[in-house]
């Protein structure tokens, strides 16, 4: 292993549900010492949760970038890791106990050990504040990039029947609004 090496660590790649991934494998395609890797398991049961401990132990770098939902894995990557967060309250949500638990092993206990915290955008800064106040002065607003995948394609506007295409439904999304 590098003795420099940047490990960006993923969640468990779930079929539908892997754009966060994408936006990290692009960060990992423009430096060779990065390396790309993902927890072994996906749910958040006692023993999937210990395993993907277990895993970050042996496979972290010397800086460990973790970038999915998997903020409790700070636990074991040590002080040098940045943890980007996406969102907040889709994390927070079942009865007051799984919200107590939730808090304290994707956000208190991450805050207290990783020595940065990114966040998408400034409401996820301002929600994250609420959470973590402690917190703030590692907190920083780093904007999802653009994908060079996504190409605008002119089409002509049907003003008498437009579309609107509207991905999402939950709260976050502002329906709406729309």
């Amino acid at each position: 292993m590098n003795k420099k090496q940047v490990v960006l660590l993923n969640r468990k790649l779930i079929p539908g549900r892997n754009s966060i991934e994408e936006i990290f494998n692009l960060l990992n395609s423009l430096n060779t010492i990065t390396i790309l890797k993902e927890v072994p398991s996906a749910n958040a049961s006692l023993i999937s949760i210990i395993n993907n401990l277990m895993y970050v132990i042996k496979e972290k770098g010397f800086v460990t970038h973790i970038t999915g939902d998997v903020h409790y894995v700070s636990l074991c990557s040590g002080s040098r890791t940045i943890l980007t967060i996406h969102d907040i309250n889709s994390i927070l949500n079942g009865n007051k106990f799984k919200k107590l638990l939730k808090k304290i092993f994707w956000f208190w206990i991450p805050a207290i050990v990783v020595s940065k915290i990114t966040v998408i955008s400034n409401f996820t800064a301002s929600e994250l504040i609420k959470v973590i106040p402690f917190a703030k002065r590692k907190i920083t607003v780093i904007h999802n990039p653009f994908n060079p995948k996504i190409q605008f394609t002119p089409k002509e506007f049907n003003t008498l029947k437009p579309k609107i295409l509207h991905i999402g439904t939950k709260k976050n999304k502002n329906l709406m609004r729309v």
